[in-house]
């Protein structure tokens, strides 16, 4: 479970929470969009940055878990580092590797 607190005001407060049952090890957003991968996941989580409502998954070949999940918007893409192993996954966010 994933709580996203408002950290604009004084007194810090929950305004959502993202359920599941795997602790969230990166997250990341970029534009409208948010990015959570779970514990040896080989997937990533795409969440609205408005609603917090699942919106698709992010299919990872190779990936099996990951602890640090960076986006960047000049290539629109993500980068995941890998949980075991000196790898760095991109993943392209206008490729067709989105599962439902």
């Amino acid at each position: 479970m994933m709580h996203i607190a408002d950290m604009t005001s004084r007194a810090l407060t929950v305004t959502h929470i993202i359920p599941g049952d795997t602790e969230v090890t990166a997250v990341t957003s970029l534009g409208d969009d948010v990015f959570v991968v779970r514990a040896e996941s080989p997937q990533v989580e795409v969440y609205s940055a408005v609603t917090f409502t699942l919106q698709r998954r992010l299919s990872v070949p190779g990936l099996g878990g990951s602890y640090g999940l960076a986006a960047c918007a000049s290539n629109m893409c993500l980068y995941a580092s890998e949980l075991f192993g000196n790898l760095i996954h991109r993943v392209e966010l206008s490729g067709s590797n989105a599962v439902t």
